[in-house]
Parts: C-alpha cells; sequence; structure tokens
C-alpha cells in the first residue's frame, strides 16, 4: 500500500457494507444486500412507468411527422406537375389541342364521331319503352 507504514500485528481491514459491522453475520449481509436491490429495482422500475407513457407518445408523434411530409412531398410532386401542365397550356398550342380534344372540344371544321357501345343508347332520339 503507498503511502502507508505497515504496522506489525495490524489486521488487514475486511471490506465492509456501509452502516454494516464487520462482524455481522452473513445472512444479515445477504438481507442486507438484497434490501438494497430491492430499492434500486424499485426505482428503475418506477422511473421506467414514469417515462413510458412519453416514450409511446414521442414515438406516435415522430411516426406522424413522417407520414405528413411524405404526404407533403407528394403534394407538392403533383403542384409541380401542374404547374408544369399549366406552363405548356400557355406556350404550346399543339399540347392545347390535344389537351382540347382529350376534353371532346373540336375545332370548327372538325366533325366528332362518338361510338356507343350496343344497348345503352347515348341520345334521346331513340324510340323509348315508356307508354
Amino acid at each position: 500500500m503507498r503511502g502507508r507504514k505497515k504496522v506489525p500485528g495490524s489486521k488487514r481491514r475486511v471490506r465492509t457494507l456501509r452502516g454494516l459491522p464487520t462482524d455481522a453475520a452473513p445472512w444479515r449481509r445477504i438481507l442486507y444486500r438484497g434490501v438494497w436491490s430491492l430499492i434500486a429495482l424499485l426505482l428503475t422500475v418506477g422511473l421506467f412507468s414514469l417515462f413510458w407513457p412519453q416514450y409511446v407518445q414521442y414515438c406516435t408523434y415522430t411516426r406522424r411527422i413522417r407520414e405528413l411530409d411524405e404526404a407533403i412531398e407528394r403534394e407538392q410532386t403533383l403542384i409541380k406537375k401542374l404547374q408544369l401542365k399549366q406552363q405548356r397550356l400557355k406556350t404550346d398550342p399543339e399540347f392545347l389541342k390535344r389537351v382540347a380534344h382529350e376534353m371532346g372540344m373540336a375545332a370548327p371544321d372538325e366533325v366528332i364521331f362518338r361510338f356507343v357501345e350496343s344497348g345503352t343508347p347515348e341520345s334521346s332520339d331513340a324510340p323509348s319503352s315508356a307508354p
């Protein structure tokens, strides 16, 4: 041992638990350790039960934030596509003509033909079966 003089006839110090005399019975030492272990376990369980609901709420909020971020990203992509389409409608006459045709419009010199499946009359010119 550093810094200490060895005294002849002195006994080596026995490491003891705080508050427990060195000559205590072994069962008292075990009981003492058990009580402190139980206190530590109860403290750990208490802290765990105290913070668990907040942890679950945190996980729920982070999952919801992630879902909302994905939804925002999808909406921003849709907005960019619509802005591109709007820009093309303003500047590209061929694109404008094609979109108008898709919507059922025609130029003044064009004729539109519509083919109807049999059994489903489209106009009111067909004879009706009502009396």
